[in-house]
């Protein structure tokens, strides 16, 4: 009967761990979002540059 109750307690640290990594990952995807979006907004602006290029040099 002792062993249901220690069972549990180590599905419930499992889960504990488990929560904690994916709020860790989750925090640091959010905050790499804003030099992502930085970095968009840089390229995006050379767009007509970009679409005026000819790689043939005519």
């Amino acid at each position: 009967m002792t062993r249901v109750p220690a069972e549990r307690g180590r599905i419930r640290e499992a889960g504990v761990v488990r929560r904690q990594s994916a709020q860790r990952r989750l925090q640091d995807v959010l905050s790499r979002r804003i030099e992502f979006f930085t970095e968009w907004n840089e390229h995006v602006a050379r767009l007509p540059e970009l679409c005026a290029w000819d790689p043939t040099g005519k």
